[in-house]
């Protein structure tokens, strides 16, 4: 019998089926957004899949499929609660504001919020494209891709969600002003990106804006990576559009 219940506990921890997850996002999510109100009218395949997440075991995976699993539960998470709230006009407008504090949800044998998931288990891992994958619903935020994220493929999954996010919300250039504006992500989390993009010495720049440019530098075609890294422009912090990413 205990032979039995370790051989469970050990499938559970080792084979996270992320593929139903895969389906959700495949039918509803499109380049110009979300789906809601179709996604809203058959929760059940959504639910299922977090519901798989409940009871597994992750403190014996490795970093690519904890770092997998936990940007699945949390995009699906904030799926699953705007779909119960649906129609809404922003996440924001979801308990006072509050809602990635409030909303619980039982993954890997606890109750977890978003913010947990972000703050306490993701941005420790120390790997800043996670801001590249985490979607919270808004307009703003990075474009949500069709298909989760798992382990075997997860470096390569970051890097094209990092490319998505630069070529869309993480920055906009205008070269006629002179000036690149950045996500607000890149101020809130500006500490996370200092560790693996500081390296390149930009002009009249430094600290986590510098990594901030670096990153985006990093990801962006050669045109716009040779500009970030001359310096010759004025950098400004973008307005965040908390307004739903429904289409």
């Amino acid at each position: 019998m205990l032979l039995t219940t370790l051989s469970i506990l050990a499938t559970t921890a080792l084979a996270v089926d992320h593929s139903p997850l895969s389906s959700v996002l495949t039918t509803h999510v499109q380049k110009d957004g979300v789906s809601y109100t179709a996604l809203a009218a058959d929760r059940a395949p959504l639910s299922a899949y977090l519901d798989s997440l409940a009871a597994v075991e992750m403190s014996d995976a490795k970093k690519p499929a904890q770092m997998a699993f936990w940007l699945n539960a949390y995009n699906a998470m904030t799926l699953d609660v705007m779909a119960a709230e649906w129609p809404v006009q922003s996440i924001q407008q979801l308990d006072a504001g509050e809602v990635w504090k409030t909303r619980t949800r039982q993954l890997a044998g606890k109750k977890r919020t978003l913010d947990a998931i972000e703050h306490a288990l993701l941005r420790p891992m120390g790997d800043p494209r996670i801001h590249a994958a985490l979607v919270c619903a808004a307009k703003s935020c990075p474009p949500l891709k069709p298909t989760a994220y798992t382990a075997v493929d997860l470096d390569a999954q970051l890097d094209a969600a990092a490319r998505a996010w630069v070529a869309t919300t993480a920055v906009t250039f205008k070269p006629e002003n002179k000036q690149i504006v950045l996500s607000r992500i890149f101020e809130w989390f500006g500490e996370d990106f200092t560790a693996g993009f500081s390296t390149y010495d930009i002009p009249n720049v430094d600290g986590p804006q510098e990594a901030a440019l670096n990153f985006v530098a990093t990801y962006a075609n050669p045109k716009e990576q040779a500009w970030i890294r001359s310096g010759d422009y004025a950098l400004d912090w973008a307005d965040y559009d908390w307004s739903v990413n429904g289409k």
